[in-house]
């Protein structure tokens, strides 16, 4: 088809209609899971279905038994309802080493979570030429704490905590003593490959702080996975490692925040707005404060970095996204339009 000789309005019709079959048929092959943007905040006993109902909704636009590709590599692939059933058997150990990472951090950091996507589990099969039993970060959860010192506290009681998990491996980009500020990207945050002893799977922890997760956040979005022409320049590598640096010393600064009362820490946030001067607009105080886990000073910026909380009386939904549904009605009106 010559795009030349079509009349403005039918070339504009013509690409929104590649756009949505497009869209609603192939998928986005550059979709990545793992980045901070996919991650569900774990804070109750509901969070591996919701976090799983998210994982299932993106990839509804995919048919269960077609062998999706990210490329053109000719191997043998598994299909989505073979990858699908595989991750619904990280349902029992997700929720044991949730409830025990819960009780390890005792709301002195937000533990968050994802489960890697169909097209990324599908890629490093591939690419590793390995089976679904070699995988270990099918199951990726975050702690953020407020400082350096609580990453290592946690860290260390992770370590020592035999009976529910066995550390495989552990990997400390500039957090733990004698380890530098960062590696040589600027990168900044302490993994963990955890062995979940109820229900025998992996999963990989990370945690880091407030700043940890800005940096990466934006070296993700505006770098490593920018332009070429952006991602290539040194000035900009440059400025990147300044940015890690600044963020590095801020996090030096905040090692000294003062212990907080054990009175404070036991506190129900909440609660104490309800009950006291904030009364009927509690819950809208507890937003603006970043829906602290307790009464301790909570650090503006933690929300910065996390994924928006839930309210008991809110979902949180996605109005940037289409579903199958509405993508198959677009298309229908495109189609209206483009014989009127």
């Amino acid at each position: 088809m010559n795009f030349n000789k079509l009349p403005n309005k039918m070339l504009v019709e013509t690409l929104f209609l590649v756009f949505a079959i497009s869209s609603n048929v192939l998928g986005d092959p550059g979709f990545e899971a793992g980045h901070s943007r996919d991650y569900h905040l774990l804070h109750d006993d509901t969070a591996w279905d919701r976090m799983y109902d998210s994982w299932i909704k993106t990839h509804s636009h995919l048919s269960s038994q077609h062998r999706f590709r990210r490329n053109s590599v000719s191997t043998e692939q598994p299909t989505l309802e073979e990858i699908k059933k595989f991750v619904e058997g990280f349902k029992p150990a997700f929720e044991s080493a949730q409830k025990s990472l819960l009780k390890i951090a005792n709301k002195t950091a937000v533990l968050t979570g994802r489960l890697k996507s169909a097209l990324s589990i599908q890629e490093k099969l591939v690419r590793k030429n390995i089976t679904f039993n070699d995988l270990t970060d099918v199951i990726g959860m975050r702690f953020t704490c407020q400082t350096v010192n609580d990453t290592l506290r946690i860290k260390s009681k992770i370590e020592k905590d035999t009976t529910d998990f066995n550390i495989t491996e552990t990997t400390c980009y500039g957090m733990c003593p004698g380890h530098g500020k960062y590696r040589d990207s600027g990168y900044r945050r302490i993994h963990l490959i955890l062995l979940i002893k109820d229900g025998s799977k992996s999963a990989e922890l990370q945690i880091g702080t407030p700043y940890t997760d800005m940096w990466s956040n934006w070296n993700h979005d505006f770098i490593y996975k920018g332009p070429k022409n952006i991602a290539d320049n040194s000035g900009v590598q440059n400025y990147s490692l300044s940015m890690a640096d600044y963020f590095w010393k801020l996090d030096e600064i905040r090692r000294d925040l003062p212990p907080c009362p054990e009175i404070l820490k036991e506190a129900n946030a909440l609660k104490i707005l309800r009950d006291g001067v904030a009364g009927d607009h509690a819950e809208e105080t507890y937003k603006k404060l970043g829906y602290p886990p307790n009464a301790c000073f909570w650090w503006n910026d933690m929300k910065l970095s996390l994924p928006e909380k839930e309210c008991p009386e809110n979902k949180n939904t996605n109005a940037a996204s289409l579903t199958k549904a509405e993508s198959s009605m677009l298309l229908g009106i495109l189609l209206v339009l483009h014989f009127m």
